[in-house]
Protein backbone atom coordinates (compact mmCIF):
# COMPACT_ATOMS: atom_id res chain seq x y z
CA UNK A 1 0.00 0.00 0.00
CA UNK A 2 1.38 3.44 -0.96
CA UNK A 3 1.19 6.51 0.63
CA UNK A 4 0.52 9.26 -1.42
CA UNK A 5 1.46 12.23 0.90
CA UNK A 6 0.86 12.61 4.52
CA UNK A 7 -2.55 14.09 4.38
CA UNK A 8 -4.02 10.61 2.55
CA UNK A 9 -2.25 8.76 5.30
CA UNK A 10 -5.94 7.69 6.88
CA UNK A 11 -7.13 6.71 3.84
CA UNK A 12 -4.11 4.38 3.10
CA UNK A 13 -4.66 2.81 6.46
CA UNK A 14 -7.75 1.99 6.18
CA UNK A 15 -7.50 0.59 3.05
CA UNK A 16 -4.56 -1.84 4.47
CA UNK A 17 -7.60 -2.77 7.49
CA UNK A 18 -10.04 -3.75 4.37
CA UNK A 19 -7.47 -5.61 2.71
CA UNK A 20 -6.11 -7.54 5.92
CA UNK A 21 -9.44 -7.93 7.32
CA UNK A 22 -9.96 -9.84 3.96
CA UNK A 23 -6.51 -12.02 4.89
CA UNK A 24 -4.88 -10.64 2.48
CA UNK A 25 -1.06 -9.85 3.42
CA UNK A 26 -0.65 -6.32 3.54
CA UNK A 27 2.41 -3.71 3.87
CA UNK A 28 2.32 -0.21 3.72
CA UNK A 29 4.83 2.53 3.40
CA UNK A 30 5.96 4.40 6.49
CA UNK A 31 7.55 6.94 4.40
CA UNK A 32 4.87 9.30 3.18
CA UNK A 33 7.77 11.39 1.72
CA UNK A 34 8.93 8.98 -0.66
CA UNK A 35 8.26 9.23 -4.12
CA UNK A 36 5.23 7.54 -5.71
CA UNK A 37 7.75 5.39 -8.05
CA UNK A 38 10.09 4.54 -5.47
CA UNK A 39 6.94 3.08 -3.21
CA UNK A 40 6.14 0.77 -6.37
CA UNK A 41 9.53 0.23 -6.80
CA UNK A 42 9.82 -1.30 -3.55
CA UNK A 43 6.40 -2.89 -3.41
CA UNK A 44 7.69 -5.30 -6.43
CA UNK A 45 10.96 -5.84 -4.73
CA UNK A 46 9.36 -7.16 -1.77
CA UNK A 47 7.10 -9.67 -4.14
CA UNK A 48 4.00 -7.66 -4.31
CA UNK A 49 1.82 -9.07 -6.90
CA UNK A 50 -0.67 -5.73 -6.20
CA UNK A 51 0.06 -2.10 -5.21
CA UNK A 52 -3.11 0.52 -3.85
CA UNK A 53 -2.68 4.24 -4.92
CA UNK A 54 -4.93 6.59 -3.30
CA UNK A 55 -4.09 9.95 -4.36
CA UNK A 56 -6.02 13.02 -3.97
CA UNK A 57 -8.37 12.90 -6.79
CA UNK A 58 -9.11 8.87 -5.82
CA UNK A 59 -9.84 10.55 -2.54
CA UNK A 60 -12.16 12.70 -3.37
CA UNK A 61 -14.07 10.12 -5.62
CA UNK A 62 -13.80 7.61 -3.26
CA UNK A 63 -11.88 5.28 -5.45
CA UNK A 64 -8.76 3.58 -5.26
CA UNK A 65 -6.01 2.57 -8.24
CA UNK A 66 -5.36 -1.11 -8.20
CA UNK A 67 -1.71 -1.62 -9.89
CA UNK A 68 -1.01 -5.08 -10.99
CA UNK A 69 3.01 -5.22 -10.54
CA UNK A 70 3.09 -7.93 -12.74
CA UNK A 71 1.48 -7.06 -15.76
CA UNK A 72 1.82 -2.70 -14.81
CA UNK A 73 -2.20 -2.82 -15.85
CA UNK A 74 -4.17 -0.33 -13.69
CA UNK A 75 -7.87 -0.01 -12.71
CA UNK A 76 -10.11 2.61 -10.54
CA UNK A 77 -12.26 0.77 -8.56
CA UNK A 78 -14.27 1.17 -5.24
CA UNK A 79 -12.31 -0.08 -2.41
CA UNK A 80 -14.41 -3.22 -1.71
CA UNK A 81 -14.24 -4.30 -5.51
CA UNK A 82 -10.51 -3.45 -5.25
CA UNK A 83 -10.16 -5.95 -1.99
CA UNK A 84 -12.46 -8.80 -4.17
CA UNK A 85 -10.05 -8.59 -6.79
CA UNK A 86 -7.10 -8.76 -4.97
CA UNK A 87 -8.81 -11.81 -2.64
CA UNK A 88 -9.77 -13.51 -6.10
CA UNK A 89 -6.62 -13.42 -7.45
CA UNK A 90 -4.52 -14.34 -4.11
Amino acid sequence: MTVFDESLREASLSAVTALRAAGVATQITLDAGSKLGRQLKRANELGARFALVIGPEEAQAGIVNLKDLQSGEQHKLALADAVAHVVALA
